[in-house]
Order: structure tokens, then sequence, then C-alpha cells
């Protein structure tokens, strides 16, 4: 029986043509629904760490590595939708991981810490009446434990643990609590298919703040297109051009969606809140919700001999909302026109 995509050589040109055609319009598709499940990698949306740990290619050979990795992002001052204010932002962040390999088990492990600094000038009625309703920042902190075992040449199992705590201006770390634990498959495709292309697919429990725990399905793909140019799926989309084929000097193009949760402190006092009124001497936690669609632009340069990389990213941020919750409740929501975003990252392995 002749496998999808390869027809036989006797077959005209425009057959070939078509086989091509068949081909891109079929990775395509596969990308676009391991993209839209791509949320599901991390509990809160935007745990990037979860998606490069699960669709990363596995190791050619056996190897043991630590890498501490520093980095930093930079928002200019930007306009809320009808005049309602501006803000700006300053991001730094720095995370510890692991990574093992024997045979066919790949054991990855990681922790991270990441802080915002907020400056917000609000000047719509009903906002800046609330006292304290803006914090100054918010900040993130959590592991991730991911495992996959490859019992044969082409299916696999992926198992993976994340947990991690979102707070601002000095909320409660241990009411700030979310997580997932996932479980799946990964498959490689036949070389006579598709050379290159590993799919991931599972499920998940995951909690998030201020709701339920919920069972959600994953997938996500990677795809070694050739020696130079590579293709990665997760929590968004991640084209890659190796220029010389050995990693040393790569650009990407990454477009995400992001979605995050910060716990705030809580209101005590009355009218405070974004937008609503509180009854008086009334206690309520509230949640900051960003959401937000990045297109980022990026190189990166390995240097001696992959003992260590730098990353500068330019970007855009496009659909950002900024919305106020208290539990169930929408308490105020702060359309945030698009703006640049600027990233530096740097790291060694050993």
């Amino acid at each position: 029986m002749t496998p999808p995509f390869v027809l036989p050589r006797a077959r005209c040109r425009r057959q070939v043509a078509l086989r091509d055609v068949g081909r891109a319009a079929a990775i395509c598709l596969c990308a676009a629904f391991a993209a839209a499940g791509g949320d599901a990698f991390g509990a809160d949306g935007d745990d990037a760490e979860a998606d490069d740990a699960a669709t990363s290619p596995p190791a050619a050979k056996d190897m043991f590595f630590f890498s501490p990795v520093v980095s930093g992002e930079w928002r200019p001052e930007t306009a809320y939708a009808g005049g309602r204010g501006r803000v700006a932002s300053a991001t730094a962040a720095g995370e510890f991981s692991m990574f093992l390999k024997r045979g066919g088990h790949t054991l990855y492990a990681e922790t991270a810490w990441r802080r915002t600094d907020w400056h917000f000038e609000i000047v719509a009625a009903g906002v800046t009446t609330a006292a304290g309703a803006l914090p100054d920042y918010t900040q993130r902190a959590g592991a991730l434990v991911h495992y996959e075992w490859q019992y044969s040449p082409r299916w696999g199992v992926v198992a993976m643990l994340t947990g991690n705590g979102a707070t601002g201006d000095g909320a409660r770390f241990g009411d700030a609590l979310s997580g997932a634990v996932g479980v799946g498959m990964r498959y490689n495709l036949p070389k006579e298919w598709v050379r290159g292309l590993t799919f991931f697919s599972g499920v998940m429990l995951a909690s998030r703040i201020q709701t339920s725990p919920d069972w959600l399905p994953f997938a996500a793909l990677n795809w070694k297109i050739d020696k130079h140019w590579s293709l990665r799926t997760g929590a968004g989309l991640t084209l890659t051009h190796d220029f010389f084929g050995d990693e040393s000097l790569r650009v990407s193009l990454a477009g995400a969606w992001h979605n995050s949760r910060f716990l705030l402190r809580s209101d005590t006092t009355g009218g405070t809140g974004v937008g609503v009124a509180g009854a008086a001497g009334a206690k309520r936690d509230r949640v900051l919700q960003t959401k937000e669609a990045l297109l980022t632009l990026s190189v990166t340069k390995e240097f001696l001999k992959r003992f260590g990389y730098i990353r500068a990213g330019v970007g855009g941020s496009f659909f950002g909302k900024h919305k106020f919750r208290s539990h169930s409740e929408r308490l105020e929501t702060l359309r945030v026109h698009p703006h640049a975003v600027l990233t530096l990252e740097g790291g060694i392995r050993f």
C-alpha cells in the first residue's frame, strides 16, 4: 500500500505537483489545529517554558546539562482605547533548567520567575476612583517537569506536571496557585510520508486562578523541514531558519496568544474595585487578566560551541486587553492599542 503523499515515479509531473500541494495543505492544517489547541500547555496560558519542553525535538544522543537563563522585556507607553489612559511596562525574568537524555528516556525540569513593573496613567472615571486598584507590579514563579519515553522508532509517551503562582502588589502567593498535569502520545511520521515531522497530543487536568480544575486537550507538532528550516507549535507557532545548519545563528518568526491571570490584594474599603463600587467594608479578591496576540521576530547567536547564547527580538502586541475580575464578576475591561515589544535573553549550558 502506497503511503500518503507518495506517488509512483512513473506518474507525470502534474501528479508530482499535486503531491507537493497536498503535502503542504495537510501540514498547514495540522499546524493550525495544533496552534489552536496550544493554550493547554500552560495552566495560565502564557507558560512558554511548558510549550518549549513539550515540543522540543529529542536529542540525537545521550546528554545531560544545566542551563541558567536571564531575560528582559520592555514595552513603551501605549494608549488605552477611548482615551481612558496609558500604560507602560518593563519585565525581568530568570529560569534554571535541567535536561537529561538516556536511551529512549528524556527528562526536562525547570523553575522560573518573572516580574513586571507597571506604570498606569488612568484618566477615565470609575478607575481613578479605585484607590490602589491598579498594581505597581505583578510576578509569577513556577516549576515544570516534562518526561518522554520513546519506546519505538515512531511512538512515544509524554507526561507533564506544572505549577505556578501569580500575584500582584503583595497578594498572598499561596492564594494564587494554579497548575496542570497531563499525559499524551508522540508520533514520528514515517520519512516516506513527511521527513522530520513529530505530532504530540493528549489531555490534561488544569486549574487557573479563581476557576475550578478542568480537562483540556492539547496538540502540537515539531517539524524539522530540512537542515535549515523548522516549524514548532504549542502555545503558538514558530518558524525558524538556521543559516549554517549548525544552530550557530538562527532567525525566528513567532506568533502566540497570551492569556495570564494575577491575583491582586483584596478590597477592604467601600468603593474600591475597578469601575464597580463595592459595599462598604466588604472584602473581595481581585484578578488582573491580560490578553494579547504577540508577533515576534528574533535572532539567536550561539557561541563557544553552544556553551551559551544570546537572543534579541522585536515584535508587536495586538488585540490586547486588561481585564479586572472578582471571581465570575467582570469589573472593568481596558483595551490596549497595538504597541512594540522589545526582548533580550541570554543563557549558558554546562
